[in-house]
């Protein structure tokens, strides 16, 4: 029996040394695997950093595009507004240069009424043309407004200018004004 207990603890010993070599080995596959997976968590982590940064950028790049883009716009309306605002003064000072004249011409005719008084409409009319007493129409303007610049009554202007509808008159038209 001491034989066979003497074999049986040779045979435990050996079984057991054997799962200690095992036990080893999967220590060895442990220790590697942990490894490899911090390598990976490693080269995980900095290609994420990698493709943050990279996006960053992108969309850092594409902000300082879109503010150029925006920073032009800006400039070309302030130009355009500038432009817009020198033609509007343009065009004031022409308007208003020539109602002077106009505002002059009238009342030149208005001072003569001995030579256009006993004259017949149609007369009138071709004194007040050949003196140039037209004027154009401009943007926003209505005749009523046109007949109270000029003095007279909405009525006497659409009836020298056959307009029978006083909302029928157009930006550039040349309207006859004529002398009460």
């Amino acid at each position: 029996m001491r034989s066979s207990l003497s074999e049986d603890i040779i045979q435990v010993k050996q079984e057991v040394d054997s799962l200690k070599g095992q036990i080893d080995e999967l220590q060895y596959k442990i220790d590697k695997m942990s490894h490899s997976q911090s390598q990976q968590e490693t080269e995980l982590n900095s290609t994420l950093r990698n493709w943050k940064t990279e996006s960053q950028n992108d969309i850092e790049k594409r902000v300082a595009q879109l503010d150029r883009k925006i920073q032009a716009l800006e400039n070309k309306q302030a130009q355009d507004k500038t432009e817009l605002q020198n033609k509007t003064n343009i065009i004031v000072e022409e308007v208003s240069k020539e109602n002077k004249e106009l505002r002059r011409e009238i009342e030149s005719i208005r001072r003569t009424p001995a030579q256009t008084s006993a004259k017949s409409p149609k007369t009138l009319n071709k004194i007040v043309s050949s003196q140039e007493g037209y004027y154009t129409v401009a943007p926003g303007d209505t005749l009523m407004k046109i007949a109270q610049s000029f003095g007279i009554p909405i009525k006497t202007l659409m009836e020298a200018n056959s307009i029978s509808d006083p909302n029928s008159i157009q930006v550039g038209q040349k309207i006859l004004i004529p002398s009460e």
